[in-house]
């Protein structure tokens, strides 16, 4: 399922909504959380122009969004 729909919930959730869902939906709550990476290599921090596209406007996001869902992993 895509989600098209996301909010914060309580304890470490997400309540999201498919594209084909709406309000009156129950929606889906969802665990959020990362998996631990043990390493004693430093973490590299993101490029600043990719943090000023995450932070940019909501065109830009969508353009980035768009262009992220096309990408084959």
């Amino acid at each position: 399922m895509d989600a098209y729909w996301v909010i914060p919930a309580h304890n470490r959730y997400i309540q999201a909504y498919s594209q084909e869902q709406g309000p009156h939906n129950t929606p889906y709550s969802l665990p959020i959380y990362a998996h631990p990476v043990y390493s004693l290599e430093p973490t590299e921090l993101i490029p600043a122009w990719f943090h000023q596209l995450l932070t940019s406007t909501t065109a830009v996001y969508g353009n980035l969004a768009k262009a992220a869902s096309q990408l084959t992993l």
